[in-house]
């Protein structure tokens, strides 16, 4: 009879800490960024500014329905490259070519704690004196996600993003921003974590229990022949 209570805690405790079931959405609106994103909202953004520098703000948001309950992955990408030459059209030649920009965007869910920010500041020179002419280049990029718990209903995603390239002479950007969500776990840009060590040792000790019984009821035959 202890044998059997405990085989309940011990299988109560395990079904407590399991993995989680994976949650279901469904978008009830296209991606408002033009890509196409079948997990989200991407937007690809450039701009080119002659002496004095360029960017951009946004503000997007698209719907989605939550059919299943479970955990899910909301994440923030940024993929971000500025540029910058010494001899612009409007300045006399510089010994330094210079590449500098500032790409932020953050993901969150309204009506929800879920945010998910991210933002970068590269910088570079390239040394050329005049009378040579050449240009600078600098890269940016990475990813921030939170996993979160959503019930079932209507969400919206929403994405608020801005760069600016302003390094050098000439300077340009070229930056690529995504707000994603999909269930959890996902191989899509996260590792999943290993089963639940509280499981293994849950499912190791009735393993054990079992062999017992078995072992103690042969024991008990045996006797009895």
């Amino acid at each position: 009879m202890k044998y059997f209570m405990l085989l309940i805690c011990v299988s109560a405790f395990a079904v407590l800490h399991a993995d989680p079931a994976l949650g279901v959405l469904v978008w009830t609106e296209v991606d408002p960024g033009g890509t196409g994103n079948p997990n989200g909202i991407s937007v690809e953004q450039s701009c080119y500014g002659p002496g004095t520098g360029c960017g951009s703000d946004l503000y997007l948001d698209r719907t989605f329905s939550v059919t299943s309950i479970g955990e899910f992955v909301l994440a923030t990408t940024i993929d971000a490259s500025f540029s910058g030459v010494n001899c612009g059209h409007f300045q006399d030649c510089s010994d330094y070519a210079v590449a500098a920009g500032n790409a932020q965007a953050d993901s969150e869910i309204f009506g929800t704690t879920a945010y998910v920010p991210l933002s970068y500041s590269p910088s570079s020179a390239h040394y050329c004196p005049p009378p040579s002419e050449c240009e600078a280049s600098v890269f940016a990029s990475g990813i921030n996600f939170q996993i979160l718990n959503l019930g079932l209903g209507d969400y919206t995603l929403q994405m608020d993003l801005s760069y600016v390239a302003d390094g050098g002479y000439d300077p340009q950007g070229d930056v690529t921003f995504n707000s994603l969500l999909v269930p959890y776990p996902t191989t899509l840009f996260v590792t999943p974590e290993p089963r639940s060590p509280v499981v293994v040792l849950a499912v190791a000790f009735l393993a054990v229990l079992t062999l017992k019984a078995k072992l103690q009821s042969r024991t008990a035959r045996a006797k009895v022949v």
